[in-house]
This record gives structure tokens, sequence and C-alpha cells, in this order.
């Protein structure tokens, strides 16, 4: 790890503005007593999400060994959507792809999918593409 240059000059830029981030921090507590409860809240979600994509990867492993690939690539999607929140990333665009091309609604996750294509075409159209 480099040492810290202490020439003048070279301070780290981002000092004073972790200083203001923690003072502002600070005020918020001090201002709303619940704000902590939040902070946790909303760990304690990121964290369900996390455990939850990490599940329907575990499922597209089991669909893609059995060689239903449409649900696999299906499940993908949800586990990367529940990580990431991003409908048009290239890491699932050929998920995307297989998953659009499913010949039938797929029995597991058949609400899912209506509800999560609508969501990509509203994100579409939102984008214009």
């Amino acid at each position: 790890m480099a040492a810290r240059d202490s020439r003048p000059g070279f301070e780290r830029p981002y000092e004073e503005a972790d200083r203001a981030a923690i003072r502002r921090l600070i005020h918020q507590i001090d201002e709303d007593p619940k704000f902590l409860d939040k902070i946790y809240n909303r760990m304690v979600a990121d964290l369900i999400q996390k455990q939850m994509a990490s599940h329907w990867y575990a499922a597209a492993a089991d669909y893609e060994r059995n060689g239903d690939r449409y649900t696999a690539a299906a499940c993908r999607v949800h586990a990367h959507v529940l990580k990431d929140g991003n409908l048009l990333d290239d890491e699932i665009a050929d998920d995307m792809l297989i998953y659009r091309a499913a010949p039938t609604p797929l029995p597991d996750i058949a609400p899912m999918r209506d509800e999560l294509l609508d969501m990509i075409e509203g994100e579409l159209e939102a984008r214009h593409v």
C-alpha cells in the first residue's frame, strides 16, 4: 500500500467532503430519531434482496442442469433484477432474449414474467429505445 503524500497540495481531495457528509449524517440523526431505523431497514431489505437473488441463481442452475433453458434464463433475469435493479444491462441481454422466446408462460414464474416484461417495455419506452 502506498504511503500518503504529505506534501502541501497533495491532501486527500475528498477529506473535507467526508467530514461534511459525517456532519450531515449526525445532523439528520439529531433531527429525526427514526433515521437510524430507516437506515437499518434499508440494509435489511438489501440483504433480503441479495439472498433472494442467490436463490434465483441457484434455481437457474437447477433448471439448466435439467435442460430447461427457458426457466433457467427467467430465473437468472429475476436474480439480476433483484441484485442490480437494472433491466437493460448487457449482462442479462442473452437471458432476456431466451426468456422472451419461451413458447408458453413458464409455470413457476408466469405472473412474474408478465410483470417483468411490462416493466422492461415501460423502461424501453421511457428511454425512447
